[in-house]
């Protein structure tokens, strides 16, 4: 075997062209599929990092709106009078807070969870303890720390639990720190703050909530959906006061699904696109590199001949021939794993954030067998498919003839062609689907947003509860900060809005009309809501339809004002204008008052661009229930004429001459909000992409290897062709034909 191997590493280093080509076909195949292989096996197949990650489920309802979470009330009815769950936590969807960590301000993402969540889980802090029941009453409030942030922070001292630290203003005790690697409920998370319930407002909370089920064992999710579909009508009984539109009459009906679904979400479909183009990919690279040795071992045939009548037996000769075969494949295999290894590592940091878990990927001890198998593979049939031509070449002919094999005519190169027709064959799916989805792409930018990103430079403020504890004091800072902005320089307006299109979580709001009144049995249904101030339409370049904005004195004097998207207006008053319409964001008139209809504005896609636009409604910014809270969350936008940079650092100044203690966050580009929201799409378009691009190269590199050693083989016979009288451009057209019929023929394989 020794010998054997060294002759192998003789021979391929006399050929280093060839060596080269063909390890590096195989290194490609290899790193692709490697790459491609090890996101899927982090995101689609390996288990969740959590106990019996089988049994977790998330609860949901379906409405007439879509689906929506839980509010504090469901989730005490639903886990104390359930009868399939062990037990059920609750985690609000992360954002952003203020903390203090050792006299620095910082910006860190945050989730409100219940204490039941993290037992739910089967995940217990690193250090000190979870929350307790006692975290959850008023007063009792505590936050448990991620482990990113007790390291980088807080320098990894124990010492800090038990310590108070400032979170939005308040002093909060840090009862324990996470593992490293638990992000739950999503991969940013860093701080988890308990969340407080009142029992006397437990009926006017708001959906806000993601609820995770631990099945008992043996219970189905069907069966769990029952228990829960049982529960949800009794609620108008539990809490009168509950202001859900769809509880009446079966229009709010809850569901349950798997929680590994919902981390998963819509990246499967994709991601199994890839995997699949990846294996078409890998095959065509391991046809083509032993299309390239057979072509090799046609012009070795002589070499072989002489070594046979030197004495080399037939199974010397085999050996020879595997060897080679198992040197190339192992080199490929080898180097495509260091190449994947660097891929992932680069695909963890530039990838979109949305693709969940992707810092998870790593080549696994599954991926590397099953690189061994197919070099393995790759090896015996690049060195036995040679050794078969040989086996039944005519060797003394072959001597005899100058180094060709005699008498194989025609069949000679059946196996090359079929190798050849099969790697454009491969290659059409892939062509076909990355053509299909880079269309799609193109598609998807041409779609109008709802508004006008360019020009426009957003940023995010959040404003400490203790040092604005009203809506009138919020809505006055914030007043204050949009006449701030106005006078610097180059810019043409500003305004902000609690909720910012394409940049994620929704809340929906009741929306009662007072001229559509509803029976008694019937509750009213509920909408999308944000909070905005004057200027905001103006700046995002949302047309005004009818009616007018918001303006300064709609904050000042607490006027009820209220915006409606067109969509919205058309649903309920499709054949009128609904200015100076009545509306109400409470179930009844009782628990608020009527706010008023000043104007309508043009439809924004608030999701995706790929989805329909969204009825909202839009409150100027003042408080206009108190089911919505105090908006201290603002993403400001500002249009102007210079450049985002200088004039991000000229709003930070303004800020900071306002309040010195309230940091800007997630500064971008509008237009950098819509090239995020298409992140995921893009980094499938790409990768499926530069995969059809590869295969095509390959499968044409195969085809210019048999096309190439045919005209070779048959120089002697077109110099006779010549000679009695053919034209250069006839033997071209024989060449051309015969290169032709193989690739028309995987073409239409492949199509």
């Amino acid at each position: 075997m020794r010998k054997d191997l060294h002759d192998a590493f003789r021979s391929l280093a006399r050929a280093p062209g060839f060596s080269a080509i063909a390890i590096a076909t195989l290194a490609f195949g290899f790193a692709a599929s490697t790459t491609v292989f090890s996101i899927a096996d982090a995101v689609l197949l390996r288990p969740l990092p959590y106990s019996d990650d089988d049994q977790l489920v998330m609860l949901w309802h379906r409405g007439p709106a879509g689906r929506f979470p839980q509010s504090n009330g469901t989730f005490a009815w639903y886990r104390e009078r359930n009868t399939t769950f062990t037990d059920i936590g609750i985690s609000s969807e992360p954002f952003d807070i203020n903390i203090m960590a050792r006299g620095e301000p910082l910006r860190v993402p945050m989730a409100l969870v219940s204490a039941s969540l993290f037992p739910v889980l089967g995940v217990a802090p690193r250090q000190g303890r979870g929350f307790l029941p006692s975290d959850e009453r008023p007063g009792g409030r505590a936050v448990i720390l991620g482990h990113q942030l007790w390291t980088s922070r807080f320098g990894a001292d124990p010492g800090v639990i038990g310590q108070a630290i400032d979170v939005s203003g308040s002093p909060m005790p840090v009862v324990g720190v996470m593992p490293p690697g638990f992000l739950f409920p999503e991969g940013r998370t860093q701080l988890w703050l308990s969340n407080v319930v009142d029992p006397a407002t437990l009926g006017r909370t708001t959906y806000m909530f993601e609820a995770v089920g631990r099945l008992r064992p043996g219970v189905t999710r069907e069966q769990a959906e029952r228990d829960i579909e049982r529960l949800t009508p009794q609620l108008p009984q539990v809490y009168p006061e509950m202001t859900t539109a769809m509880v009446a009459g079966g229009r709010m009906s809850p569901f349950v699904t798997a929680l590994k679904q919902e981390i998963v979400g819509e990246v499967a479909r994709p991601l199994g696109v890839l995997v699949g183009g990846v294996l078409l990919v890998l095959l065509i690279a391991c046809a083509n590199v032993v299309n390239l040795v057979l072509v090799r071992a046609e012009e070795r045939m002589r070499s072989v001949a002489v070594r046979s009548v030197l004495g080399a037996s037939p199974a010397r000769l085999v050996r020879g021939f595997l060897a080679e075969g198992l040197v190339l494949a192992a080199a490929g295999a080898a180097a495509g794993l260091a190449v994947g290894a660097a891929a992932i590592r680069l695909l963890a940091r530039a990838g979109p954030v949305s693709l969940p878990r992707l810092d998870e990927a790593t080549i696994t001890s599954t991926v590397v067998t099953s690189v061994m198998a197919v070099t393995l593979l790759v090896g015996l049939a690049a060195g036995i498919l040679p050794a078969l031509r040989v086996a039944r070449a005519d060797l003394a002919g072959c001597l005899a003839a100058g180094g060709r094999a005699g008498g194989g005519g025609r069949r000679r190169w059946v196996t090359s062609r079929v190798l050849t027709a099969a790697q454009i064959g491969l290659a059409m799916p892939l062509l076909v689907a990355g053509g299909l989805l880079v269309r799609s792409f193109v598609e998807i930018g041409r779609v109008h947003p709802g508004f006008q990103s360019s020009g426009v430079l957003t940023l995010g403020l959040s404003l400490n509860r203790g040092d604005y504890p009203g809506a009138a004091d919020v809505a006055r800072f914030y007043q204050r900060l949009l006449n701030e902005l106005h006078t610097l320089a180059g810019v043409v307006s500003a305004g902000g809005t609690t909720r910012f299109p394409l940049k994620g979580s929704a809340s929906s709001i009741v929306f009662l009309m007072e001229d559509h009144p509803l029976p008694p049995d019937e509750r009213p249904p509920s909408v999308r809501y944000s909070i905005a101030t004057p200027g905001y339409f103006e700046t995002m370049g949302i047309p005004l339809l009818r009616g007018r904005t918001f303006e300064p004195r709609d904050a000042e004097e607490n006027t009820g004002a209220v915006v409606l998207s067109a969509s919205l207006a058309r649903r309920y008053w499709p054949n009128t204008s609904p200015i100076g319409r009545r509306v109400s964001p409470t179930a009844t008139v009782e628990d608020g008052r009527w706010y008023t209809v000043v104007g309508v504005v043009g439809d924004v896609r608030d999701d995706s661009l790929e989805g329909v636009p969204v009825e909202m409604a839009y409150f100027a910014m003042v408080n206009p229930s108190q089911n919505t809270g105090v908006p201290v969350n603002l993403t400001v936008a500002i249009r102007s004429g210079i450049p985002a940079a200088a004039l991000a650092e000229q709003v930070r100044l303004a800020v900071a001459s306002l309040d010195p203690r309230l940091p800007v966050f997630d500064v971008r580009t509008l237009d950098g909000i819509v090239a995020a929201s298409l992140a995921r799409r893009r980094f499938t378009m790409l990768l499926l992409a530069v995969g059809a691009a590869a295969a095509l190269v390959l499968g044409t590199v195969g085809l210019y290897a048999l096309v190439a050693h045919a005209a070779g083989q048959r120089r002697r016979e077109f110099a006779v062709r010549i000679a009695i009288g053919a034209e250069p451009r006839q033997v071209g057209r024989l060449v051309f034909r015969q290169g032709l019929a193989v690739a028309l023929a995987g073409a239409t394989a492949g199509l």
